[in-house]
């Protein structure tokens, strides 16, 4: 008997929700996208209105896979979703598909090939704007409503509208529920100061996005495993797989939220604002310097808490599956991209930073997944030093990429990294994250500080000066070294010696032996090609400041 599937997915969120700017929109577009799927949500309340009992393969943020005995139930379902989507969430951009097939396994792959088909197609938003339309001075889009003077196109009207029921647990609830501590909605100033994120000095945010590794792999091998399997069968597999994914992800983001968030609230309101939570993704805004610190204790709470994850779904496979049980890994793993923005910088362009750091990411650890498919959990973090956001590649060339002619030999010199390796078991290959922590703390060590101004200077002149760089590198290892001869004791002296050697061995610890005129290392496998991690460390410095100051202490 032929089986009938209806598979819809919610894409452009991040455009959606950072629109207009403003946090409170995000974070009430953020609850609006979660109660698509949510238990008694706009799904289920459409099913109910319609009368329909579907199977739910998937069923998670704002992506639903149904499965229907009938093809004229899909088709009902379709119409009147199409309908009620328009309404409930305008100029979200929405794809869909019916797909039919000889069993459950068949209709999923049939929908999932269409839906990828569709995403190419484009679409209107409307209402459209005509010459003669008011438009939305945040977002440019035609006008459909007024709000205290105030004129707002569609989606920002829905956003504003939507009030989630109290019973419904909201997207903030997953990540920590503590009576009086409040979640930020707010980054004016003006700002009610309940609700007003607590920002720093330089009022820099942190804006991470984070996305599984390999999910692909461990869907084919799902695939591969159900060929000959019941509906009922596969159906449970899948959803143990979707489930257990979505649950490690919520478990990653309270691990992260109580170790670093909790204990860092001003005036009990936290300093962090979740933005999307659902599968594999997570999206959260953090005051800048709890960035790093978030980020990887998620990233290596995910890998725990997917083992259990994995553990359950191979659990499931029955006796016939047990080849295919063995090609699953044993873990799941995630990366994450980090940018450093301020607040009141544009978050749509920001957020597209962040993607894009998430796959740079990516692309450096995949190539070093191990034989149990297992890739390096990793992350790579940007901070902007302009007001323009003008995409990843174009801001890495700008300001981390120095060229140079010399002795007739063309020199490039890239002054970050493109990540670092979260978990030190996983892989030499990449740099270790606490490596870098660690040389930040070669120039913070008490008697010994090392002054961090020669090396911004030599950041800046590197681009314009090769000779005028080495000579500035020089200078700042003598004045570590000179500054001690003022010391009475020959012990101080000794101490600011062995300081600067120990930055420097822990930088070849993380890019390879160093050149004996400027703190970088050649590329393997290059004669020509300079690293090393000076932006990365300079805009570590510079983030950590962001730290509040409060009477009684830091935050």
């Amino acid at each position: 008997m032929k089986k009938f599937g209806y598979l819809f997915e919610a894409r452009g969120i991040q455009r959606f929700l950072f629109a207009t700017g403003k946090l409170k929109d995000m974070v009430d577009g953020s609850e609006l996208i979660d109660f698509i799927c949510a238990p008694e949500g706009y799904l289920e309340q459409v099913l109910k209105t319609l009368g329909l009992n579907p199977k739910k393969p998937r069923c998670a943020g704002g992506v639903f896979y149904l499965v229907f005995e009938h093809k004229e139930e899909a088709q009902r379902l379709q119409n009147a979703w199409r309908v009620a989507a328009a309404r409930w969430f305008p100029t979200l951009e929405c794809v869909d598909a019916l797909a039919e097939g000889d069993n459950v396994r068949e209709v999923i792959q049939k929908g999932l090939s269409l839906l990828a088909q569709n995403r190419n197609i484009i679409q209107a938003d409307l209402p459209a704007a005509s010459p003669l339309t008011a438009r939305s001075p945040r977002t440019g889009l035609a006008a459909s409503s007024r709000e205290r003077g105030e004129a707002l196109d569609a989606a920002t009207t829905a956003i504003r509208r939507f009030e989630r029921p109290q019973h419904s647990a909201s997207v903030t609830d997953r990540f920590l529920q503590e009576p009086g501590i409040y979640w930020p909605n707010n980054f004016e100033s003006d700002a009610h100061a309940t609700r007003r994120f607590p920002l720093g000095q330089r009022q820099l945010i942190g804006l991470i996005h984070a996305d599984g590794n390999n999910l692909g792999v461990l869907l084919r091998v799902l695939n591969d495993a159900c060929a000959n399997a019941e509906d009922d069968t596969y159906i449970d597999l899948y959803q143990t797989f979707s489930e257990g994914v979505t649950k490690a992800t919520i478990n990653a983001a309270k691990d992260a939220c109580e170790a670093v968030i909790r204990h860092q609230a001003v005036n009990n309101v936290l300093p962090a604002r979740p933005l999307v939570l659902g599968g594999d993704d997570l999206s959260v805004i953090v005051r800048a310097d709890l960035a790093i610190e978030f980020t990887q204790v998620f990233l290596e709470a995910f890998k725990r808490h997917s083992r259990m994850a994995i553990s359950e779904l191979k659990a499931k496979f029955g006796n016939e599956m047990q080849a295919a049980s063995e090609k699953l890994p044993d873990c799941l793993t995630a990366c994450a991209g980090i940018v450093y923005v301020k607040a009141s910088q544009p978050f749509y362009s920001a957020y597209a930073v962040a993607e894009e750091l998430c796959k740079r990411a990516k692309n450096a650890a995949k190539p070093l997944q191990t034989t149990g498919q297992i890739v390096p959990s990793a992350l790579s973090f940007y901070k902007v030093s302009d007001s323009l956001l003008n995409g990843l590649d174009k801001m890495l060339e700008q300001t981390q990429l120095a060229q140079h002619e010399h002795n007739g030999q063309s020199l490039d010199y890239q002054l970050g990294l493109d990540c670092y390796r979260i978990d030190g078991d996983e892989t030499e290959q990449l740099p270790l994250l606490d490596d870098l922590q660690e040389l930040k703390l070669r120039l913070r060590s008490g008697d010994t500080e090392l002054n961090d101004r020669g090396l911004r200077e030599l950041a800046t002149v590197l681009h314009t000066d090769l000779n005028l760089a080495k000579q500035t590198y020089k200078r700042w290892v003598q004045y570590a070294n000179s500054q001690s001869q003022h010391h009475q004791s020959e012990q101080k002296r000794y101490s600011h010696e062995k300081a600067v050697a120990a930055f420097q061995r822990q930088l070849a610890t993380l890019i390879g032996p160093l050149e004996g005129d400027l703190p970088v290392a050649l590329k393997a496998g290059s004669t020509q090609q300079y690293q090393t991690v000076l932006s990365d460390l300079l805009a570590l410095l510079v983030v950590e400041q962001e730290a509040p100051f409060i009477q009684g202490g830091m935050a």
